[in-house]
This record gives structure tokens, sequence and C-alpha cells, in this order.
């Protein structure tokens, strides 16, 4: 179960980073699966470093899942997008 939550967490920040502006329509797949991704390996990361994974009303676990996923997003797309 806690998987599921972590994965749904990178999901929704798949599906953002995937509708927003700009994006070729090559990358919009690529962003969708990073955010997955991202937001498993950050609850892995909150469950074997941190706390405890989702329990009960545990929100936390879930919560560092997505942040994780939008900083794997900005990662991938400041190394899609060059710099002066």
């Amino acid at each position: 179960m806690t998987e599921i939550a972590w994965g749904l967490a990178g999901l929704l920040v798949g599906v953002i980073g995937a509708l927003m502006p700009g994006l070729p329509a090559a990358q919009r797949l690529v962003t969708f699966v990073a955010g997955l991704v991202g937001g498993l390996f950050g609850g892995w990361l909150f469950g074997n470093f941190g706390a405890a994974g989702v329990l009960g009303l545990n929100i936390w676990s879930p919560l560092f899942a997505f942040a994780t996923a939008v900083g794997v997003l900005l990662f991938l797309r400041g190394l899609r997008e060059p710099h002066a």
C-alpha cells in the first residue's frame, strides 16, 4: 500500500509536468515516467532513511515522494535546457 501512495504522488507530479507549456510532445512521456520514478525513489528514501512508511494518517511519506518527484523533474529540465 505504501508504494501505491508513492507512485500516485509521483504520477501526479508527472502529469502536472507533462501538461506544462513549451514541452515537446516526445518529452511528455519521459516527464510522466520521471515523475513516477522520482516518487517511488523519494518514498523509498523516506522509508529507509527518514521515518516509517505510510501507516494510518501519516502524510509525510507521500509528501516527501511528491517533493522528490518535483526535484527529479527540475533536474531533468535543467539538463535539457541550454544555459548561457
